[in-house]
């Protein structure tokens, strides 16, 4: 399809542009490529098949997004990353590469802004769209309390392990007064805020460089997202 890419502006040829990248969406198929969409607003469940996608950046800008999410999986979905069984209320991840994880999750936030699906629709993120853009466009390390980032391992209770048969697209929040976006995929929840002001949040789980990251322990089913489309549903 020919357009015009939505990250450079330029007219091209347009690829299908995933908002998640399609490895996110993997554990949740079933043995036929096959995940079922679940609204928290009360529209009809439907099947989704090869993630959710739009036409919308050349094959360059297509490029740049994939290297920064190839290393985010890599270690994310790698088996000795997470523990198999989550027995005690936190766990800690050795070696993460601070640097990478943060673009990962700019970038999501950044394509769910940009993009017209309609499940991003609850995604706008104003005038820090173009400094998110900028500082992915840059090779500087990126500050720790510049849109800081929290995490938290999501724990099926069936298995007790964690849960990456859960996607959530980001889900805006407040917390503590401030904008924020929940997304979840490949067993982990990530909380990011968007705000110019401080967060006073434990500084413990805080994403920050050199760091193991300490990830709370928390049930699926206690999870925001998930809490308010059990409510809708009802």
């Amino acid at each position: 399809m020919n357009g015009i890419c939505k990250r450079c502006g330029k007219a091209a040829k347009l690829c299908r542009s995933h908002i998640i990248p399609e490895g996110a969406f993997r554990p949740v198929y079933d043995e036929h490529s096959r995940a079922l969409n679940i609204s928290s607003e009360g529209a009809t469940p439907r099947e989704v098949q090869q993630g959710v996608w739009e036409y919308m950046f050349c094959r360059d800008c297509e490029d740049f997004f994939e290297d920064i999410e190839t290393p985010f999986q890599r270690f994310w979905k790698h088996p000795k990353t997470l523990p198999s069984k989550l027995t005690s209320s936190h766990i800690f991840v050795q070696d993460v590469d601070y640097n990478n994880t943060k673009r990962f999750l700019f970038s999501v936030l950044w394509r769910a802004h940009v993009t017209s699906r309609p499940e991003f629709y609850g995604v706008d993120l104003g005038p820090h769209a173009i400094k998110i853009d900028a500082l992915l466009r840059s090779s500087a390390p990126i500050s720790a309390s510049v849109y800081p980032v929290f995490g938290y391992v999501l724990k099926n209770i069936e298995t007790d392990g964690p849960d990456d048969k859960i996607l959530i697209t980001p889900a805006s929040s407040r917390t503590d007064g401030h904008r924020s976006y929940e997304v979840a995929f490949l067993g982990i929840a990530w909380l990011v805020f968007i705000s110019s002001h401080k967060v006073d949040l434990p500084q413990s789980c805080l994403l920050e460089p050199r760091k193991a990251l300490l990830l709370p322990v928390l049930s699926t089913r206690d999870f925001g997202p998930i809490r308010q489309i059990y409510r809708e549903r009802r």
